[in-house]
């Protein structure tokens, strides 16, 4: 099994393009594939984490959980990068609760670059 992650397009056109080659991979490949939605890889260039966090909650998911019922596009997991100055634990938690409640495992990254304090 090997895991593929979306992530670097940070808008719903090019996270859905990652998306549907990881989905035509698993569709092609002898192996197994996890598809796995990172959307909230990074916060995008002029967007506060406030608005990139709704957009994936608002935009993102429901057109992805759209296509998904559709059977037009499988994704597994959902991934984010919870770290100072990308996603704070609130955002995080909002954003892994949405994907938990259409279906997706969820995991995230934390504390790879800086240490959490309370």
């Amino acid at each position: 099994l090997v895991e593929c992650k979306s992530g670097y397009g940070l808008e719903l056109d090019t996270e859905l393009k990652m998306l549907r080659v990881i989905d035509s991979a698993r569709k092609s490949l002898p192996i197994g594939v996890s598809a796995t939605y990172c959307g909230a890889h990074a916060v995008p260039k002029g967007k506060t984490m406030e608005e990139a966090t709704q957009d994936i909650v608002a935009v993102q998911l429901p057109k992805i959980k759209q296509l998904m019922a559709s059977g037009d596009l499988q994704v597994d997991n959902i991934d984010v990068f919870c770290e100072k100055g990308v996603f704070d634990l609130n955002s995080t938690r909002c954003i892994l609760q949405a994907g938990k409640d259409m279906g997706l495992d969820i995991n995230f990254h934390g504390d790879e670059l800086h240490p959490r304090t309370r």
